[in-house]
Formats: structure tokens, C-alpha cells, sequence
């Protein structure tokens, strides 16, 4: 019975500690969320990614994933390579693999950066060898979007149309016409990208409205 009771306290001390560590982590976490995204203080931000309390309670990994999904935003292109360069050398968990190659070749094709298929082959090299069927398919994706942004593989745009008419969701085929619209842009077929953006405008909502409408008064630059 005394054994008993010293294993009951040892698991009620580990649930406690659990619940103040995430607790902790969320308190962190909603700080450096404050100054990245609503003061816009990026000294802020690096002072709080990079405290003793952040990297007690985040691995290297995750705050450099926090760190580039940040970089991406405020567009500082420098940043956002180095970064990249030090998570690829990373050994990550699922769940941090899928949501950097992600980011990273996301914003390698936009930003038509040649290194995004040497990206991509890495992920197809991980797929290949992974039974997890959400990395697979973000590799898939992420390969069209290699195609469509860095080879500007025009044949595609059959593929495209063929997945805004399936049965996905509006904002999924709100992020389909966008892609398929800057294929055609980057093949020169300004007539096509524009109904392309207007079928887009029709549907769009949120964020997801104001880039489309952002794009059809500004252009892809």
C-alpha cells in the first residue's frame, strides 16, 4: 500500500509539472505571437525566440520553424534562406518535417528560387521512403507547385482545372485558381490568368479575397 501511494504522488507530480510546462509554452508562445504579428517588433521577437525561457520550453527545431514562418511574413528574403539551411540539416519529427518543407518550398517556388526542386527531391526522397500518406501528398502538391512556378510547366494547367472541379472545398479551389492563374501569367497568357482571378474573386473569402483582389489591381510583383 505505501508503494502505491509513492507511485499515485510521483504521477500527480508528473501531471502537475506537465500541465505548468504547457501552460508556460502557451504564455511564451502568445508573447512572441504579440510581437511578430500585432506590434510588428522584430528586435522584440528576437529577444523573446531567443530567451533562456523559449529554449527551455521549445526545441531548436520548433523555434526555428517559428522563426521562419515569421521571416516569411515580413519578407526578408536572407533570413528566410539561412533559416531553411539550418532546418534542413536538422534531424526532424513528422510533424515539424511536414510543416517546414511546406513553408519552405511554398515560398521557394513563389519567390521562383531555383533551389526549391533540390527542396522538393528531398521531400520526394522522405515520401518514398515514409507510410505516412499526408507527407506523400504534400509532397505531390508541392511537386505541382515546382512545376507550375520553377519549370512553368504549362501542360499542368489540365491537372489544375481537373482539381477546381472536383468536389474540394471553395477555399481550396480558391488556392487551385490562384496557381493556375500564375501559370498562365508566367506562360504569357494575360487573358487567361485574368478569368482565371475573376473566377477566384467570385468565390474567395477572407484573406484569401484580398489577395486575389490584390492581385487583379497590382499584378504578381
Amino acid at each position: 500500500m505505501k508503494y502505491f501511494w509513492i507511485l499515485l504522488l510521483i504521477l500527480l507530480f508528473t501531471i502537475f509539472a506537465e500541465f505548468i510546462r504547457k501552460r508556460a509554452l502557451q504564455k511564451n508562445l502568445n508573447s512572441i505571437y504579440d510581437a511578430a504579428y500585432k506590434q510588428n517588433d522584430e528586435e522584440l521577437f528576437n529577444l523573446l525566440i531567443e530567451s533562456p525561457q523559449a529554449k527551455m520550453l521549445m526545441s531548436d527545431a520548433s523555434r526555428l520553424l517559428i522563426k521562419l514562418n515569421y521571416y516569411i511574413t515580413i519578407n526578408q528574403d536572407e533570413k528566410i534562406i539561412k533559416t531553411v539551411n539550418k532546418l534542413r540539416s536538422m534531424r526532424l519529427d513528422k510533424n515539424s518535417r511536414k510543416s517546414f518543407y511546406s513553408s519552405a518550398i511554398g515560398t521557394y517556388c513563389e519567390k521562383q528560387w531555383d533551389d526549391a526542386v533540390s527542396l522538393c527531391e528531398e521531400l520526394q526522397e522522405k515520401a518514398q521512403n515514409s507510410k505516412d500518406q499526408d507527407l506523400i501528398l504534400l509532397y505531390l502538391d508541392c511537386r505541382l507547385l515546382v512545376d507550375i512556378y520553377i519549370h512553368k510547366d504549362i501542360s499542368k494547367a489540365s491537372a489544375l482545372e481537373e482539381i477546381i472541379n472536383s468536389k474540394i472545398d471553395d477555399h481550396s479551389k480558391v488556392i487551385y485558381m490562384i496557381r493556375l492563374a500564375r501559370l498562365y501569367d508566367l506562360n504569357h497568357q494575360k487573358e487567361s490568368c485574368h478569368k482565371w482571378l475573376k473566377k477566384a474573386q467570385s468565390i474567395a473569402k477572407g484573406p484569401a479575397r484580398k489577395k486575389v483582389d490584390s492581385l487583379l489591381k497590382k499584378g504578381w510583383n
